[in-house]
C-alpha cells in the first residue's frame, strides 16, 4: 500500500513538472493596463504608398493611419478598459474589453501578431507585412496653402493616388517655371491613378486640379498627394481630400 502511495505521488510529481515546463515560454496576463513584450514595441508601418500600421509602447496600442493616430490610452475615463494577453517570444496576442460605468454591457475586441524576422511583424490571417521604423512615428504634416515648401536646390516628387480612379475624372499637376514654362502631367481618365511626378529644381509652384466630367454626382473618391525630397527620406506634408471634386491646390516653392 505504501508502495502504490509512493508510486502515485512521484507520478502526480512529473505529471505538474511537465505542465509547468510546457508553459515556461508564455505569459498570460489580465489587468487593466497592457504589457506588449519588448520585441513589439515601436511603431510598425505596412509597406503601401499610405502610412498604415500600429505603434506599441510599454503600456499602449495605437492605429496609424494617414496623418492620424489614435491610442487606447486616449479611450481613457470614457469606458472601463481591460486586456487580457498571451505572450511568447514570437506571438503576441491581447483582448480588449470596454465596459460602460456600471459594468452592465461590454464589448470585447482580440488582436494577434506574430514576428515575422526582428524588423517584420504580421497580424495573424491577415497578408500585410509591417515592418518597424528607424524613428518614432508623428503625426505628418498636412497640406498648408500658406507654407512655402523649401526644396533647397533639390529635385522633388509629388507622389498622387486615387483610390478606385472614376473613369470621368482627370488629375493634373501643372509645374511652373520663374520664366513662365509651365510643364503639365495629366492622368489618363481611364487608369488607376497612382504615381510619382518629378518637380524640378527650379519650379516655382505646382498646380493642382480635379476636374470632374460630369459623371460624379453623389460619388467621393479620395484623393492623396505626398510631397517628398529626392530620395524619399523626407515628406514635406500630405494632401487628404475625401472628395475629388473640385479640389483645386497651388503649392508654393522656394
Amino acid at each position: 500500500m505504501k508502495k502504490n502511495l509512493l508510486l502515485l505521488v512521484i507520478v502526480i510529481t512529473i505529471i505538474l513538472s511537465c505542465s509547468t515546463t510546457s508553459d515556461n515560454n508564455t505569459d498570460s496576463n489580465n489587468d487593466s493596463t497592457l504589457n506588449p513584450p519588448e520585441w513589439i514595441r515601436g511603431v510598425w508601418l505596412a509597406s503601401t504608398w499610405i502610412d498604415a500600421g500600429y505603434e506599441f509602447s510599454t503600456d499602449d496600442f495605437c492605429f496609424i493611419e494617414l496623418c492620424d493616430k489614435s491610442c487606447m490610452g486616449d479611450e481613457a475615463g470614457s469606458f472601463n478598459i481591460s486586456y487580457e494577453e498571451e505572450i511568447t517570444d514570437s506571438y503576441y496576442s491581447f483582448a480588449i474589453i470596454r465596459s460602460n460605468s456600471d459594468n452592465t454591457s461590454a464589448t470585447r475586441t482580440e488582436y494577434e501578431f506574430e514576428k515575422v524576422s526582428d524588423t517584420e511583424i504580421k497580424r495573424i490571417n491577415q497578408s500585410a507585412v509591417y515592418t518597424k521604423q528607424q524613428d518614432d512615428w508623428v503625426n505628418c504634416s498636412l497640406f498648408d496653402v500658406n507654407t512655402i515648401y523649401p526644396l533647397n536646390n533639390e529635385d522633388a516628387w509629388f507622389v498622387i493616388s486615387v483610390g478606385n480612379a472614376p473613369a470621368q475624372a482627370i488629375v493634373k499637376l501643372e509645374i511652373h517655371f520663374e520664366d513662365g514654362t509651365i510643364e503639365t502631367d495629366e492622368s489618363d481618365p481611364n487608369s488607376y491613378i497612382q504615381k510619382a511626378i518629378r518637380i524640378d529644381k527650379e519650379a516655382t509652384k505646382a498646380v493642382l486640379t480635379v476636374k470632374d466630367l460630369d459623371n460624379l454626382s453623389g460619388i467621393d473618391y479620395t484623393i492623396i498627394g505626398r510631397l517628398y525630397n529626392s530620395d524619399y527620406s523626407s515628406q514635406y506634408f500630405v494632401i487628404y481630400e475625401e472628395d475629388i471634386r473640385g479640389v483645386v491646390k497651388t503649392i508654393l516653392f522656394e
